[in-house]
């Protein structure tokens, strides 16, 4: 690590010189970001449902409540912590509740994320280096497009790093740490990955011997997060399903030991998280029909990463700590979803840049800050140009509407949000529903549901008749979950007790559950054999829009 143990004083003393116009090259990039992620903002609540799910917990924890709204009966809710939900009716009750409001809360925390990390950056290495990362990360896709949601990504990004640079800024200042102890719970208040923060953090001051810090964060840390994470596994109410239940969940329906599943996790996770998600979150430059740039994409970016983490240990280490932590977690969670890395990019992207200079530094005396400066351009164009994209595909979006336009989401979407329209005009407002999408369904209608789960599949002739027992009225059936194909064979497994209200091109549906007094028809049968010829062979994974 001597290149950059060398490298910090000239870092330090680059601070003072020929910088007249820093402040100006900063500013000016964290406005392309904040301006990028308002042109590529969401168009409104989508069908993501954490966007609406959060809104409607924000809804709950105004009146002194955290349940699940969209659900009959307001179960308590135990999936989500409370902390964005929490933000966001502060952030109402200031600014008021409309959408595009809730995204300049998620700009705001983003843009000061980025700031954070130049600061730091500069702080521990140089300013060169920091500018270079700061325009990779202002122009990355996936944070611009994480700035422009309702989404507890920008606000955790914010927390954590603000723990990190207070940590970092701190010293023996026993007052000021407690401060960073603070934002570290705050995160993982917002999202409960960031429990690794936590464990990052206190093993960083048992290393420095600071033992009563370590040990003031723990028990923090079990006053809150861990009182909430262990209510979150006792509530015994329907409702979705906690984060604690997904860490001992094995899906694969057979037997199995503990060993074995962790063993299982590693092996599929590790190949998806560096070998498919990192070098395109980057985001590295992609070829289509060859796997050569998908080879070299991933040595690179798991070799920069790796170094940069070292590097980090000897510089930054409770960032490194942090990696380690989010990364091992990673592995080991039964889920492989590539935007859970979204809220490191502030770190990882700054690491393998500053880890493949490090890696390079051997060749010569000039290598490594070429090869910082070569990387850092390489993400920044090619980031760059996927962030124009979307800006012009955003460009032909008709905002100000109730619901999402068509001209904003995805044609599967878009019928689904017809669908909707619908039924907030033309339905009982106490009628019960089965939707994939229950949140944003209450959320623009007000129409409660039931979870699909809550009448097991035992037997799909019953399944109809076990919905109608469980109070539901109406099957709303889209194309936007790989579940719901399976759903629409329960249903015509007794698809005579249906009418069918009214579909939605391409396919989507509104089914009725038939009363003694309806006359029987086979409009039902005809929609749902249609629905199956237009899912087979679909990708469920491709219902992202813009593409």
């Amino acid at each position: 690590m001597q290149a950059y143990d060398q490298l910090a004083p000239a870092g330090r003393a680059d601070l003072q010189s020929n910088h007249r116009y820093l402040w100006v090259v900063v500013a000016g990039l964290l406005a392309v970001h904040a301006t990028a992620a308002w042109l590529t903002r969401a168009p409104g609540i989508g069908i993501g449902q954490d966007d609406a799910t959060y809104v409607l917990l924000s809804r709950s924890l105004a009146h002194g409540e955290y349940r699940d709204l969209s659900l009959v009966g307001a179960p308590p809710h135990r999936l989500y912590p409370p902390g964005y939900p929490a933000l966001l009716a502060v952030w109402q009750a200031v600014a008021g509740d409309r959408f595009d409001g809730l995204v300049v809360l998620s700009i705001v925390c983003s843009t000061v994320t980025l700031a954070l990390t130049f600061a730091l950056l500069r702080r521990l290495f140089s300013t060169s280096t920091a500018v270079i990362c700061l325009v990779a990360l202002a122009v990355n896709p996936y944070l611009v497009d994480s700035a422009g949601r309702v989404g507890s990504e920008a606000p955790y990004a914010l927390f954590s790093l603000l723990a990190l640079w207070i940590v970092m800024r701190a010293g023996a200042q026993s007052g000021v740490v407690y401060l960073g102890g603070a934002s570290a719970i705050s995160a993982a208040l917002t999202r409960s990955i960031g429990i690794t923060l936590l464990i990052a953090l206190s093993l960083y001051w048992i290393l420095q011997r600071r033992i009563r810090w370590a040990v003031t964060l723990t028990m923090s840390c079990v006053l809150t997060v861990g009182i909430g994470l262990w209510r979150s596994g006792t509530i015994t109410a329907r409702g979705p399903m906690s984060y604690l239940a997904d860490a001992t969940f094995a899906d694969r329906g057979v037997p199995y030991s503990l060993v074995q599943e962790l063993v299982y996790r590693i092996v599929h996770n590790v190949p998806a998280y560096l070998g498919l998600a990192l070098p395109y979150l980057l985001p590295l430059p992609t070829v289509q029909g060859t796997v050569v740039d998908n080879v070299l994409g991933t040595a690179l970016a798991t070799a920069g990463l790796a170094a940069g983490i070292a590097v980090f240990a000897r510089r930054w280490r409770p960032a490194a700590l942090y990696l380690l932590a989010y990364a091992a977690l990673l592995t080991l969670w039964p889920w492989q979803v590539s935007r859970y890395i979204v809220p490191v990019l502030c770190l990882v992207v700054p690491a393998v840049l500053i880890g493949s200079g490090w890696l390079t530094q051997r060749f010569g005396a000039n290598w490594e800050s070429r090869t910082v400066l070569a990387l850092g351009s390489v993400l920044a164009i090619n980031g760059a140009v996927r962030t124009a994209r979307m800006i012009q595909i955003r460009a032909s979006c008709v905002r100000g509407a109730t619901l999402p336009s068509p001209s904003c989401v995805h044609p599967y979407q878009a019928s689904f949000f017809a669908a909707v329209d619908y039924i907030g005009k033309y339905t009982a407002p106490d009628a019960v529903f089965v939707s994939a999408k229950a949140p944003t369904l209450f959320y623009y209608t007000g129409r409660r549901s039931i979870l699909p789960d809550a009448t097991p599949d035992h037997d799909p002739g019953s399944f109809v008749r076990r919905l109608a027992r469980n109070g539901v009225e109406y099957v709303l059936l889209s194309t936007l979950l790989a579940t719901e194909p399976r759903r629409a064979e329960m249903l015509s497994a007794d698809c005579q007790a249906l009418s069918l209200v009214v579909g939605f091109p391409p396919s989507t549906y509104l089914f009725r559950i038939r009363s003694a007094a309806d006359r029987s028809d086979e409009a039902a049968c005809r929609a749902l054999v249609d629905y199956h010829r237009a899912t087979i062979g679909e990708d469920f994974n491709l219902r992202t829009w813009p593409p």
